[in-house]
C-alpha cells in the first residue's frame, strides 16, 4: 500500500519515542519522496541502454565532437592528453547497423606531431566528415590542418592538408560546408607588429583538399578590438557569412560580414551590427533558412534571448536590434536552433524560482510563434546543467536530449524526447545511465536522427569511455496515466494536467496541501474541472488562487465512468504575501551537496540563518545581512554532513521560523 505523509510522520515519531536509530525514520522519509516523484509524466518509461551501447575507449578525453553520416553511422573525434607536453587527436567511425566488439579503440588522425589541439568537426558531402585541428610540428604558434574522413579511411593523405602557414597565433577558428563540397574556414589571428590588430581571415577548401586562395587567406576584418565567439556559415551560393562578437561602446556586440564566391566582401567594408546597443551578447546560434535568409538567436546579459532574420543583402527583416524570442519569465539562456521547410525551431533553458526548464518554440519567418506563446516545456530539469542537444527529425519535428541526475544513486543520465511538428511530445522520456559521476555538468552529449525513425545519442560515459547508442522508437505507454505540473502565473498558480484517457466524461478533482499542514495530512479540495467526452484533447488547466503562502503541494484525482487515477504530486513555492515574512521549504529536499532556501520579505530587513543537527547542535550559520523586500534566496552547502535530519532557522529582529531538511 502506498505510504502517505501521515504514516511517514507517525512512524518517525514512534521511532524517536522508542529510542530507535534516527536512520530508520530517515529511510522512511526517503521512501515518501521516492513514492511521489515530481516528474512530468506519471508512468514514465525508463530504458537502460548501457548494455546496448558501443563504447570507445579513450584516455581522459576532451574536446569531444561527433557527426552523423545520415545513414546510421557516427563519426567521433576527441583529444587525449597524457602529459603537459603530449596531446593527440583521435577518431572512430561506428555504423550502428553493423556488429562491432563491445569496446572499440580510436585511431590517430595524424602522426606529424605529439602536440595536437582544438579538434573541430563538420559533416560533409557523400556521408563524409571533415576534421580540423591545430598542429605544432612546423610552427611554434601552431597551424591548422584538415582531413577528410570516409568511414575508417583518411582521404587526404596520412597527415591531412595544411590550411594555414603563418607565424601569427590563431586564437579561434570556425568551419562550415555546403552541398557543392566547398569548405569554408574563418580564423582569428593577431599581428605582433606593427599594428597589434586582431584579424579575421578566410579560406575556402575544395573537395580534393586544395586551397582556393593559395598565396594567403582573405583578410575579412582587422581592428584593435578583440574578436570573440567566431562562427562561419555557408550561404548555399558559394559564399559565407562570418559572425563574431567584439566590444563596442562597452557592449559586447554581435557583428556580421559576408564574403561572396570570389572572397570579396558582399555587404560593404564595415561589419553590420546585429544585436542591440543596450545589452552584452553572451552567446549565439545560427542557421540558413530557405537558402537565402540567415537566422540568428543570441543570449544577452539580462538573460533574455533575441533573434533576427538577415536577408542576402545584409538587411534586418525584423526590428533592428532583434525581437525577443523568449517570453518565459526568469533567466533564459543557451539557445540552439534547427530549421525545416522555412520554419525555425529554437530551444533554450529557462531558470525561474529555483527550477530549470527546457523550452522549445517554433517560429514563422515573420517572427510569429507557432506553438504556445511562451513555448513548450519539454522537461523540468532537476539540475543546473547546461548540456542538451537537438536535431531535426526530417518531418518538421525534432529529437531533443538532455542530462539528468538520479540523486538517489548519484548517477548522471541522458533523457531523450521526440516532439512532433505540431509541438506534441511523441515519447515518454527515455533514459540511460550515462555516467557514474554525481556531477556531470561538463559531460559531452549529442543527439542525432536515425534514418529508421529512431534517435542516436553520443555521450561521455566513464572517464575513459565515450558511448554511442541507438534509441528505439517507443510511443507513449498504452496503460492509463495522469500527470500534473504547476507554475506561477501572476498572483496565482496554474496547474496543467495531461492524461491518456479520452472519449469519456471525466472530472478532475484538484487538491492542495500547504507545507504547514503536512503533519495532519490535510489535502484541501480547491476546485474541479468537468470534461465532456472528446478525442481531441488530453491537456487541461486549472488556476488556483491560494490564500496561504509558502511551499504548496498539488495533486489531481481523475474520475470517469470506468476508472480513477491519481496524479504525481507537484510542489511550488508561492511567495506572494504582502504583509508577513514567508519561509519556503528548502529545495531540493532531500539533498546531498547543496540546497536553496527561498523566503519572502514584506519590507527590506536584516536576516540571519542558523543550522542545527537533530540534537540541536549548531552546525553552521549565515551572518546577518540586509535583504530587499520581495523574494530572496540563500544556498546552504552540506559540506560533507552525514545523512540524516537537520534544521534551519531564519530570524530577524522580530521574527523566527524553523524548518526541517534532510541530507542523504
Amino acid at each position: 500500500m502506498p505510504l502517505n505523509i501521515t504514516s511517514i510522520l507517525l512512524f518517525s515519531s514512534s521511532f524517536k519515542s522508542n529510542g530507535m536509530n534516527i536512520v530508520a525514520a530517515f529511510f522512511l522519509f526517503i521512501l515518501f519522496f521516492s513514492a511521489f516523484s515530481f516528474s512530468k509524466t506519471f508512468n514514465r518509461i525508463k530504458y537502460n541502454l548501457e548494455d546496448k551501447a558501443y563504447r570507445i575507449r579513450a584516455t581522459n578525453p576532451s574536446d569531444i565532437s561527433s557527426i552523423s553520416d545520415g545513414k546510421g553511422g557516427i563519426y567521433l573525434f576527441w583529444k587525449e592528453s597524457r602529459s603537459a607536453m603530449e596531446s593527440k587527436v583521435y577518431f572512430a567511425y561506428v555504423n550502428l547497423n553493423e556488429e562491432y566488439p563491445v569496446q572499440l579503440i580510436g585511431k590517430r588522425i595524424s602522426d606529424l606531431s605529439i602536440i595536437q589541439k582544438y579538434p573541430m568537426s563538420i559533416s560533409y558531402i557523400l556521408n563524409d566528415a571533415i576534421l580540423t585541428w591545430k598542429d605544432y610540428s612546423t610552427n611554434i604558434a601552431g597551424d591548422l590542418f584538415m582531413q577528410r574522413i570516409s568511414g575508417d579511411e583518411l582521404l587526404w593523405g596520412e597527415n591531412g592538408i595544411r590550411v594555414t602557414a603563418s607565424a601569427e597565433h590563431i586564437f579561434d577558428y570556425s568551419l562550415s560546408s555546403d552541398r557543392a563540397g566547398n569548405i569554408f574556414a574563418a580564423f582569428v589571428t593577431r599581428s605582433e607588429y606593427p599594428s597589434n590588430n586582431y584579424k579575421i581571415l578566410y579560406q575556402r577548401i575544395l573537395s580534393d583538399g586544395s586551397l582556393t586562395y593559395k598565396k594567403e587567406p582573405v583578410l575579412v576584418e582587422s581592428s584593435a578590438r578583440k574578436k570573440n565567439k567566431l562562427k562561419i556559415i555557408h550561404d548555399n551560393n558559394g559564399g559565407a557569412y562570418i559572425l563574431w562578437t567584439e566590444k563596442i561602446n562597452e557592449r559586447e556586440s554581435l557583428l556580421i560580414k559576408k564574403v561572396d564566391p570570389s572572397g570579396k566582401s558582399a555587404l560593404g567594408k564595415k561589419p553590420i551590427r546585429v544585436s542591440g546597443s543596450l545589452h552584452n551578447t553572451i552567446n549565439f546560434c545560427e542557421s540558413i533558412i530557405s537558402n537565402s535568409l540567415l537566422y540568428i538567436a543570441w543570449e544577452t546579459d539580462d538573460k533574455n534571448i533575441y533573434h533576427q532574420l538577415i536577408n542576402n543583402k545584409g538587411k534586418a527583416i525584423w526590428t533592428v536590434g532583434g525581437i525577443k524570442a523568449s517570453l518565459t519569465k526568469g533567466k533564459n539562456k543557451f539557445p540552439q536552433t534547427i530549421q525545416h521547410d522555412s520554419l525555425i525551431t529554437l530551444s533554450w533553458l529557462n531558470d525561474f524560482d529555483q527550477n530549470r526548464k527546457l523550452i522549445v518554440q517554433k517560429f514563422k519567418t515573420n517572427g510569429k510563434e507557432i506553438w504556445e506563446r511562451s513555448g513548450i516545456q519539454i522537461a523540468n530539469l532537476n539540475n543546473k546543467f547546461s548540456s542538451y542537444s537537438i536535431d531535426n527529425d526530417g518531418e518538421g519535428g525534432m529529437f531533443i536530449s538532455w542530462l539528468s541526475t538520479n540523486t538517489a544513486y548519484s548517477t548522471c543520465g541522458v533523457d531523450v524526447q521526440r516532439i512532433s511538428n505540431k509541438g506534441k511530445l511523441l515519447w515518454d522520456s527515455l533514459k540511460t545511465n550515462a555516467s557514474s559521476y554525481a556531477n556531470c555538468e561538463k559531460r559531452y552529449l549529442s543527439v542525432y536522427a536515425d534514418p529508421n525513425d529512431q534517435a542516436i545519442i553520443v555521450y561521455e560515459n566513464l572517464s575513459n569511455e565515450i558511448s554511442i547508442a541507438k534509441i528505439k522508437k517507443f510511443q507513449k505507454p498504452e496503460n492509463d496515466f495522469l500527470s500534473l505540473s504547476s507554475e506561477l502565473s501572476a498572483k496565482s498558480v496554474k496547474l496543467k494536467m495531461n492524461t491518456s484517457i479520452k472519449n469519456e466524461r471525466m472530472i478532475f478533482i484538484i487538491e492542495r496541501l500547504a507545507h504547514s499542514d503536512t503533519s495532519a495530512n490535510v489535502w484541501e479540495c480547491v476546485g474541479t474541472v468537468d470534461v465532456l467526452p472528446s478525442n481531441d484533447f488530453s491537456d487541461y488547466e486549472f488556476t488556483d488562487h491560494p490564500v496561504e503562502f509558502g511551499t504548496l503541494y498539488y495533486r489531481s484525482i481523475l474520475k470517469s465512468n470506468s476508472k480513477e487515477l491519481l496524479s504525481n504530486i507537484s510542489r511550488i513555492d508561492y511567495l506572494e504575501a504582502a504583509s508577513k515574512i514567508i519561509v519556503a521549504q528548502n529545495n531540493p529536499n532531500p539533498y546531498r551537496d547543496s540546497t536553496v532556501i527561498n523566503f519572502y520579505l514584506p519590507i527590506s530587513s536584516s536576516v540571519a540563518f542558523e543550522f542545527f543537527d537533530e540534537h540541536a547542535g549548531k552546525i553552521g550559520e549565515m551572518e546577518e545581512k540586509i535583504f530587499p523586500a520581495g523574494e530572496n534566496s540563500v544556498t546552504f552547502h552540506a559540506n560533507e554532513l552525514q545523512p540524516g535530519i537537520y534544521f534551519y532557522k531564519l530570524f530577524t529582529k522580530d521574527f523566527v521560523e524553523v524548518k526541517k531538511m534532510v541530507v542523504y
